[in-house]
């Protein structure tokens, strides 16, 4: 789901739409800056990692530091990471303020962390190698590939295709099993079996407009983080791998990307960063159902308070190919690299790796997939050059993944914050500017 939709006002307290409505979250948090002390305390200011990365002019960098230390220190926000990148070069990376706000410990650009539906960006490079390769076809229907149907009843005679289901026009839509799944740890049922059961008729997952609608109602909205995870199968059925598996032996290896996974179980839960909500000073605490907190602690332990700030667990849902892909910010700067070189990125250890082809990147990127991208958004925040995006949410976390073709520019950044509220567009510009400086 994206940032915006993840974090726009809802009606009522659940797993899916976590969300604080007060601005500030009253528990006086600091940004991190470089001292050398001893390890830091939640009432003291940490130490941001230093980057281990160079080639933004030294002053600039620092007046870029100093925007984003007085962004999070502003907006109260736990910590953010970010990271720059030119040709193919990670030219600046910093990270700041807390991953784990009890603890102490500070956000650093190797913090592990959840990035919502920057995972689809993921998702669509597993697939469009498999299009490449001649094994898919982006207008094949996918009740051609997966083992169950995946057919609109209203629409019966119009098969919904991998190009419908990468930019969100093929029809399917988010019932509430979807948000139902969503649990502490990591999941126990296969991706293929919570698909097959989803689309076994006994629900109506569908919309009432037909698959390849140009130009759907706004309301339901039209987005299907179900339709990525259906992607996700579509990658098992065909490469016989489990999607996880898929995509670290031909997405992230190929990059040099070693820290990434999508299970829990698969990386050190230790330096992952805790997901943190904040909660508005007008919420009813006795309102809100404790399963939908998906807490760290027990209620019992510490009671949600208005104004302040809740931790979360862990999670993971139905879905992965959707939302969790768990990645440090030097991760994402890195997948970056293979969409700003048209498929081809420099390793850190100097070698070039292509995971696509130039061709393929031009196709997926061009409008001509409905009036748009395949998985990828265009953005007109600055002048000129649009940029090329494609941000995420979900319970804890905000994240933002962009690219400048012509330029040749990119940038990542994440927070472990729902609401990240003004500094999430702020922290862009910030970005954006020190590129175009």
């Amino acid at each position: 789901m994206s940032f915006e939709e993840r974090n726009a006002p809802q009606a009522r307290w659940s797993r899916r739409k976590f969300i604080g409505s007060s601005a500030a979250l009253g528990v006086g948090l600091l940004a991190c800056r470089q001292t050398g002390d001893p390890a830091p305390t939640p009432e003291a200011s940490a130490a941001p990692l230093r980057p281990q990365v160079g080639g933004l002019d030294p002053e600039l960098a620092a007046s870029l530091e100093g925007r984003l230390e007085a962004l999070l220190a502003e907006h109260e926000v736990p910590g953010c990471a970010a990271a720059l990148t030119r040709d193919q070069d990670i030219i600046w990376a910093n990270a700041f303020g807390f991953a784990d706000v009890d603890a102490g410990r500070p956000m650093t650009i190797e913090t592990l962390q959840n990035v919502g539906s920057v995972t689809k960006t993921v998702t669509a490079t597993a697939v469009l190698q498999l299009v490449e390769g001649g094994r898919l076809g982006l207008d094949q229907d996918v009740g051609e590939v997966v083992p169950f149907t995946v057919r609109n009843p209203r629409h019966v005679d119009v098969p919904i295709t991998i190009r419908q289901l990468l930019t969100h026009r093929s029809s399917i839509r988010d019932i509430a099993a979807y948000g139902d799944s969503y649990h502490c740890g990591d999941r126990t049922e296969e991706l293929g079996d919570w698909l097959a059961t989803y689309f076994d008729g006994t629900t109506d997952p569908y919309h009432e407009w037909g698959p390849g609608e140009l130009d759907p109602p706004r309301r339901p909205r039209a987005y299907s983080n179900v339709a990525y995870g259906l992607l996700g199968h579509v990658v098992e059925a065909i490469s016989g791998s489990s999607y996880e598996d898929y995509c670290r032996e031909r997405v992230f290896a190929p990059l040099g990307i070693t820290t990434s996974a999508f299970r829990i179980d698969r990386i050190d839960a230790a330096q992952h960063a805790v997901p943190y909500s904040p909660i508005g000073e007008d919420v009813d605490v006795s309102d809100i159902d404790e399963s939908d907190l998906l807490p760290r602690y027990p209620l019992a332990e510490r009671p949600i308070v208005p104004g302040g700030l809740h931790a979360h667990c862990l999670y993971s849902f139905a879905t992965p190919p959707d939302g969790l892909w768990r990645c440090s910010v030097l991760d994402m700067a890195q997948f970056v690299l293979a969409w700003v070189g048209e498929g081809e990125a420099e390793r850190p250890d100097g070698d070039m790796a292509r995971i696509l082809s130039a061709e393929t990147v031009r196709h997926a990127t061009s409008e001509t997939h409905f009036g748009q991208m395949l998985c990828w958004d265009r953005s007109s925040r600055r002048p000129g050059e649009p940029v090329i995006t494609h941000n995420g949410g979900d319970p804890g976390i905000a994240a933002y993944l962009a690219y400048r073709p012509i330029q040749r520019t990119g940038l990542a950044i994440r927070f472990n914050s729902s609401n990240p509220g003004p500094m999430f567009d702020a922290s862009i510009r910030a970005l954006l500017e020190a590129l175009d400086a």
